[in-house]
């Protein structure tokens, strides 16, 4: 893909926009986990059509170099199926753009509800106290982080872990004078 920064093309039936995080999940190693694209069970990683004996990579050039084979640790190229095993993600051939398209799929969603409290108290006419709480994340919501979108990737859609969780509070007393 360009500079790596490429889109997958759609081959298949994707219509999916966004997801729904699955947390706990058994992500391959990792105690918690969750995935985004319920990849589970509706979406699998597979090897991409190109790497197959007769796919693009599979062309031998006019010095008779075959790409395929010149690879020693396996074709790196990845696709994306479905549950019936239907490819519905690929990467494009070389020197072509993805059809998926650039910021189509839209991550979790972020959750967060931040407050304050103050109360200013007249002591004399030129003095005044100002006490104050401020708290962040007061529900104390998840916040997860972005799945991974690489098709390239053996962990297409999976989320290794979340974002921060804290609950914070934060005093003042302030004078003014």
């Amino acid at each position: 893909m360009l500079y790596g920064n490429g889109t997958p093309d759609v081959v298949g039936p994707w219509n999916l926009g966004g997801g729904q995080v699955h947390w706990g999940e058994n992500i391959g190693g990792q105690n918690l986990g969750g995935t985004f694209f319920d990849t589970v069970g509706t979406y699998q990683v597979v090897t991409d059509p190109a790497c197959a004996p007769g796919g693009i990579l599979d062309t031998t050039d006019a010095m008779g170099f075959n790409v395929r084979t010149g690879i020693t640790n396996g074709c790196p190229l990845r696709a994306i199926a479905n549950s019936s095993g239907q490819i519905v993600l690929q990467n494009p051939a070389p020197g072509k753009r993805g059809t998926l398209g650039q910021q189509t799929i839209i991550g979790p969603g972020s959750w967060s509800m931040d407050a304050s409290l103050s109360k200013q108290f007249q002591i004399t006419e030129s003095k005044q106290v100002q006490h104050r709480f401020d708290a962040t994340n007061v529900l104390k919501h998840p916040l997860y982080n972005n799945p991974q979108y690489s098709i390239n990737n053996a962990a297409f859609g999976t989320i290794a872990a979340k974002g921060n969780q804290a609950r914070t509070f934060q005093g003042q007393l302030r004078i003014q004078f």
